[in-house]
């Protein structure tokens, strides 16, 4: 867990925010850096459990957290009739006032993209801009 006393946006009072990480590999529950994130977003490799995941708490603009994994052909299910070239999927979920969840993902190819919006959530303290994104779903 990560603790910073940068001020954050969100429901929770101003103050601390601690973040957890995530991977397919191992779970870092203490302090992840801005290097565990990067070695993490390079180990997405396309593999039926390849992921990561970081976790504000309290929620960062309301966000819970920010998700990545890197889906190829083999990986995008049995079931679909057709299949894109491959993609890293980012999903962000958002914490409603009234309880519900927003899920927005973002497809792309450029792992690039990943790490900047990774790097505005872990040191900006920041959202991408969500306008682009498509609304997954509430729940």
């Amino acid at each position: 867990m990560f603790f910073d006393k940068r001020e954050t946006k969100g429901f929770g009072e101003e103050g601390t925010i601690s973040y957890n990480l995530w991977t397919d590999e191992t779970e870092v529950p203490l302090s992840p850096n801005w290097k565990d994130i990067k070695t993490a977003i390079e180990r997405l490799d396309g593999n039926n459990r390849s992921f990561l995941v970081l976790e504000a708490e309290p929620p960062l603009e309301n966000a819970v957290y920010v998700q990545a994994a890197w889906y190829t052909e083999k990986t995008q299910g049995f079931f679909k009739k057709t299949r894109e070239p491959a993609f890293y999927l980012v999903e962000v979920q958002i914490l409603q006032s009234d309880g519900m969840r927003t899920q927005y993902a973002l497809k792309t190819q450029n792992e690039e993209d990943i790490r900047k919006i990774f790097q505005d959530f872990f040191i900006q303290r920041r959202l991408p801009d969500l306008e682009v994104w498509e609304n997954a779903g509430f729940y």
